[in-house]
């Protein structure tokens, strides 16, 4: 029967110098993962593993979140619940425009229509700006 053997335990450096990365990369890895170290200071192997090469079931996890979202998405937008962004905008457009007529042969003062129409402007900019995004 084969002698079990002790699990291998490393310091960054040891770790960072055997896996071939930088020590500092290693450590912002570790904390940005939050692996913390054993009772001794140092880490397992596994830990290492998973601060360089990333937590598989996280990866997964996120990877199946991300399908989940857009297969939402997908329902929403073939549901018509989303309307395209050029769609949004072009309707905006020709709203402000429509509006900006009827507003010109109105009786409002020329400084009550310049309010109006600076407001639809501002509108009409916004819109753009956020659907671009």
């Amino acid at each position: 029967m084969p002698k079990p053997t002790k699990p291998v335990r490393w310091t960054r450096q040891a770790a960072a110098a055997q896996f071939g990365c930088d020590a500092q990369t290693l450590s912002n890895r570790l904390v940005a993962a939050s692996i913390a170290p054993g009772e001794d200071g140092l880490f397992a192997t596994q830990q290492i593993v998973a601060a360089i090469h990333g937590d598989l079931d996280i990866q997964r996890t996120r990877n199946e979140a991300a399908k989940a979202d857009l297969n939402e998405a997908k329902r929403d937008f073939e549901k018509r619940r989303l309307i395209p962004a050029g769609e949004a905008r072009a309707a905006v457009a020709r709203l402000t425009a429509a509006i900006s007529k009827v507003l010109a042969a109105s009786p409002l003062s020329a400084k009550q229509q310049a309010a109006i129409a600076g407001n639809l402007e501002r509108l009409n900019d916004l819109f753009a700006k956020e659907t671009n995004k």
